[in-house]
């Protein structure tokens, strides 16, 4: 007699277990949105980042220990394992226990389970190799931080995460189509936004420009351009607030980049929790992202629900969310002035402010999906999977 396979373990590096905690929220928002369409019993495995979940779940969350607390914490901070491994190259000496982990954790999990999901390139790994002990298909979601990477051993990770994976799923149009969009595994599937949350009518700009960014304070996040300007924009005379919400190894650097500059208002929030980043957008009414790498934002989509004007920089990813002057203003990452120039053009045009943020959000509207339509798409990919 054949047990029936009644359970989903989603394998992730990154999952919150708190309302302040973001670290992995996208999973999180995934998960509890499949967590209402599927029948079967759901599993979220990941790593131990300093406490059990706070969350009152109706699926279960395991966390398991491969180093000490301190230590750990440190490797599955802000911006994950990629930022740990850029702020200190020695952290790469721990991987293979951590893969070792989390295999071995997910064979144990993965008992009586219909599918495997991995979210990362890593987690693709680990769940490959347990799928194939336990004979699981395994759909491996791919982001940013997997395919844009430079890192040597970032790209073998994509290589055998892809390879080892029976669905791969993208979340980006660039990344889809750069990864061959007519192979017959690979599917895209945009992440969902909290629609009801985000959605606010466009802001008029009034007495100042409300600039909000979010990002973890990395080089790739490129901070630093916005400070720069923001300094021109003070030096003539152009009222504006500045938010950044986020954390990251160079925050104590950029906080004193900004106190120097004598900014009267730019405050650095750090760590918000997922259910306020809302109340900051809303409150908002120009975004900035000023990434070098990024795949596609959610940070834009959400900024753009929320009636924010984006000012994004031109790479890739941004580009398929915003076009210059209809659904937002593009500029070049390393150039502060340029962005300065956008800020001003905005002060200075607020009809065409309000034309290009209500575009925007007209835009996001017609779009994007919530995460329940989101998680709908995963549980076809799972029934398709069944079928095969």
């Amino acid at each position: 007699m054949t047990m029936r396979k009644n359970k989903i373990l989603v394998v992730t590096t990154s999952f919150p277990n708190s309302n302040t905690d973001s670290k992995g929220i996208f999973v999180k928002r995934l998960v509890d949105e499949l967590s209402l369409i599927r029948t079967e019993k759901l599993t979220v495995l990941h790593p131990f980042t300093g406490r059990e979940s706070e969350f009152k779940l109706n699926y279960h969350v395991k966390s398991f220990r491969y180093l000490p607390e301190k230590l750990q914490r440190r490797i599955h901070g802000p911006g994950g394992i990629p930022s740990a491994i850029s702020e200190n190259l020695a952290f790469v000496l721990f991987l293979p226990l951590l893969v070792v982990s989390m295999i071995l954790y997910s064979i144990k999990y993965s008992k009586d389970a219909k599918v495997i999901i991995a979210n990362w390139s890593l987690s693709g790994i680990v769940a490959g190799v347990a799928g194939k002990f336990r004979r699981l298909p395994v759909i491996t979601i791919l982001r940013g931080s997997d395919v844009n990477s430079t890192f040597f051993l970032s790209k073998l990770s994509l290589h055998f995460a892809m390879k080892l994976s029976d669905r791969v799923v993208f979340v980006s149009n660039d990344f889809f189509n750069r990864a061959q969009s007519n192979n017959k595994k690979n599917r895209l599937i945009i992440n969902g936004v909290d629609a009801i949350e985000f959605s606010q009518p466009p802001r008029k700009v009034s007495n100042k420009l409300k600039i909000i960014f979010v990002g973890n304070a990395t080089k790739n996040k490129n901070l630093a351009t916005v400070l720069d300007a923001l300094y021109i924009l003070k030096r003539k005379g152009i009222p504006f607030a500045l938010k950044v919400i986020g954390e990251g190894e160079m925050l104590a650097e950029l906080k004193l980049k900004a106190k120097e500059a004598s900014f009267s208002e730019c405050d650095f929030l750090g760590r918000v929790p997922p259910n306020l980043v809302a109340y900051h957008f809303n409150s908002s009414n120009v975004y900035i992202n000023s990434s070098f790498h990024e795949g596609r934002s959610n940070a834009i989509v959400e900024a753009m629900y929320s009636g924010c004007l984006p000012i994004v920089s031109n790479i890739a990813g941004n580009r398929q969310l915003v076009e210059n002057n209809k659904t937002g203003l593009i500029f070049n990452p390393s150039d502060g002035e340029e962005l300065a120039e956008k800020l001003m053009f905005v002060w200075q045009n607020p009809m065409t402010f309000q034309r290009i943020a209500s575009d925007a959000q007209a835009f996001a509207k017609k779009t994007f999906l919530s995460w329940n339509d989101c998680a709908k798409q995963y549980s076809m990919l799972i029934d398709e999977l069944q079928v095969d």
